[in-house]
């Protein structure tokens, strides 16, 4: 419902917005009518996505799998045919048909597997909701929608700058590559959210901790095959797009450089999304935002062209990548030290539940206090279980499931 209400709303401030933004943000008013088709396309792209989101959380890998498949095979004959009957406009108008496909398919999926788990899609008591909109939902979407727009400012930073045009013709090039670096990686963060999700509902830190390294260094092989000839082979990969841009090889190890920055700390921000703290990942993508926007401006200034943007991205992912693993490694300490009972003055705001805390007491070690583990005192109303040294095991429910590409 969320996903639908924002993407709606967006969209229809682009549609509105279209002719002042083709004139002033793009400087080619023609484009006016592509930008209300696309507006369409990003609706149903949003949407998507959270239906997405939805099958990860039923674990239905193959399904998303198959689904991605179908749409591929419904988006060529769509867009080729839309180029052939009316261009540039045809050619979005397909692209826009073939995501709403992609939504009524994913619908039905979603629909089948909650038949098959004995769940019932029902809108009442919405209302008994909201607080999860409040502390997942809003800032998801707060996260999300600052990529996009960051994104776009950025580009028309260089579009209006010195031979615009083709400069983002030069970083488009690249970016291609930079997409297929990612294709893996983006895989494997779909797969590990809701992995990642009930190893920390079950407090099972220690296997959370490996499960996040060991996908760290899968996504950096994954994305290793594609990457290395970025470095090692710029000049010829550029000039297959033509002789002009056989000169401009220094963009992609810097656009290679950004994209394994993505790919490695994806299993991070997966543990923010699965731990729920979704407002500190909005901060986080509003301050790669404010990077990425800063350092266009400085370097497009300077008339970098295509090579300023691409070294805008790779400060602005260097920098999320520190904080992104900084709180990673926070939030995973600070929770296993809570739960084991070593940080006991906190532990209330880690693991007891709001409105549930009647009496705190540190939880202690048999070993050491000479006790029974069954006269430890801890949080009161607490979901748990004693572990036989005597510390409290507390169980919490995973999050909903959500696609991790809202925190970059």
């Amino acid at each position: 419902m969320v996903a639908w209400v924002s993407s709606l709303i967006t969209a229809l401030l682009i549609v509105s917005l279209a002719p002042w933004l083709s004139r002033t943000a793009l400087s080619a008013p023609h484009l006016a009518d592509a930008l209300r088709i696309g507006a369409t396309l990003l609706f149903f792209n949003a949407v998507n996505g959270a239906q997405t989101g939805a099958l990860s959380g039923f674990e239905a890998f193959r399904e998303i799998a198959g689904l991605n498949l179908i749409r591929g095979a419904i988006t060529f004959p769509l867009v080729v045919g839309g180029v052939w009957l009316a261009d540039l406009n045809g050619a979005v108008a397909g692209l826009s048909l073939a995501a709403a496909a992609g939504c009524a398919v994913t619908a039905v999926a979603i629909r089948r597997k909650a038949a098959a788990h004995s769940i019932r899609i029902s809108y009442r008591g919405l209302r008994r909701e909201l607080p999860i909109l409040w502390r997942f939902s809003l800032p998801a979407v707060l996260a999300s929608s600052l990529v996009g727009p960051a994104m776009w400012c950025s580009s028309t930073f260089l579009v209006a700058s010195r031979n615009g045009y083709a400069e983002m013709g030069v970083f488009s090039a690249a970016n291609q590559w930079r997409n297929a670096v990612l294709f893996l990686p983006g895989l494997i963060g779909q797969v590990m959210l809701p992995v990642v999700s009930d190893l920390w509902g079950q407090n099972r830190f220690r296997e959370t901790r490996k499960l996040l390294l060991g996908a760290t260094a899968l996504c950096l092989l994954a994305a290793g095959p594609i990457l290395l000839p970025m470095f090692l082979v710029r000049r010829q990969i550029m000039s297959m797009y033509g002789a002009s841009f056989a000169s401009r090889g220094a963009v992609l190890p810097m656009t290679g450089s950004a994209a394994a920055l993505i790919a490695v700390q994806s299993p991070a921000a997966t543990l923010v999304v699965a731990a729920s703290r979704m407002w500190a990942g909005a901060a986080m993508n509003a301050a790669w935002a404010l990077v990425l926007l800063g350092s266009s401006w400085y370097f497009l200034r300077a008339n970098w062209g295509a090579d300023g943007l691409a070294a805008a991205y790779l400060v602005a992912y260097a920098a999320h990548s520190i904080w992104t693993f900084g709180f990673a490694a926070a939030i995973l300490n600070k929770r296993r030290m809570a739960a084991t009972g070593w940080l006991w003055p906190r532990f209330r705001d880690e693991g007891a539940q709001k409105g549930g805390r009647r009496q705190f007491k540190p939880p202690m070690n048999a070993d050491e206090r000479g006790l029974k583990s069954e006269q430890l005192i801890g949080v009161e109303d607490f979901k748990g279980s004693r572990r036989p040294e005597g510390r409290l095991q507390a169980r919490l429910p995973a999050p909903h499931g959500l696609d991790t590409r809202v925190l970059m």
